[in-house]
């Protein structure tokens, strides 16, 4: 799988060669531990997920607990979210 070049199990097929003209390969990265190199957390980091529940809590008074809120990549992946699951009696924002 992949091309020359490429790590094929890499989400994306990431070139693993430097680009024309481009700045140099990194060789190592400091600080990077094993809990670093997992997928991140499919609805998206708790941190993440609390910090904007507060925010609407705080500024517009509402009450979402973090475990209602979910953060994507992108808005497509999103739509398709909605779309997929979405149920009669569930209420969806977009924000």
């Amino acid at each position: 799988m992949g091309d020359a070049g490429t790590r094929p199990w890499s989400q994306g097929f990431p070139l693993t060669t430097q680009l024309p003209g481009g700045p140099p390969m990194l060789t190592s990265l400091e600080g990077i531990g094993p809990m670093d190199l997992r997928y991140p957390k499919p609805h998206g980091m708790p941190e993440l997920r609390s910090t904007i529940a507060n925010y609407y809590n705080d500024y517009y008074g509402s009450s979402i607990d973090s475990d209602n809120v979910m953060v994507f990549a992108g808005g497509k992946p999103a739509l398709w979210a909605v779309l997929l699951f979405l149920k009669r009696d569930v209420t969806v924002r977009i924000g």
